[in-house]
């Protein structure tokens, strides 16, 4: 079952590039091993996992905001936070120079709404069953929800893809 499992995780084009760019094509994400909600592992009931922590929900946040031109979406707001915390993260492991912060925060300021435009990455959890942290309860959107952490997604181990609507 490990090597079928494939994670799933929503991001913005923005913070693709920044992390191609910036960090040496090393991805910071936050995944949940299924789409839609629903993740059923042996017996037991299906785990729903809350709008919030659902990689398509999310997903779908950015794109409405994105085509509707939505420039107060709590989404991007949140993903601007998310990418200016996160460089300030990389500044101090030294991954990034002064300079490169500098550069981050300022592209993130001026990044027009195209540029969260939502991709989502298609992790097989067999590349990343030893780098994964699973998030401890009190930050989960569910507590019983499946959710985990990779802090050094290389660009080997996952795929990108976009969904349209039908």
């Amino acid at each position: 079952m490990e090597e079928e499992l494939v994670l799933c995780s929503a991001a913005t084009l923005l913070s693709y590039r920044i992390a191609e760019h910036y960090y040496k094509g090393r991805h910071y994400v936050w995944c949940a091993p299924f789409l839609n909600g629903n993740f059923r592992s042996g017996r037991g009931p299906a785990i729903k996992t809350p709008p919030s922590a659902d990689p398509i929900q999310i997903y779908y946040h950015y794109l409405d905001a994105v085509e509707s031109g939505d420039t107060h979406s709590s989404y991007i707001d949140r993903n601007r936070v998310g990418l200016r915390r996160g460089s300030g993260e990389r500044k101090k492991q030294g991954v990034i120079t002064k300079r490169a912060y500098n550069d981050i925060l300022e592209i993130v300021e001026y990044a027009s709404l195209q540029d969260f435009r939502p991709i989502m990455y298609i992790v097989p959890f067999a590349k990343v069953k030893d780098s994964i942290e699973a998030v401890p309860p009190n930050r989960k959107a569910g507590v019983f929800s499946q959710e985990f952490i990779i802090r050094d997604l290389k660009e080997k181990s996952f795929h990108i893809t976009q969904i349209h609507r039908k």
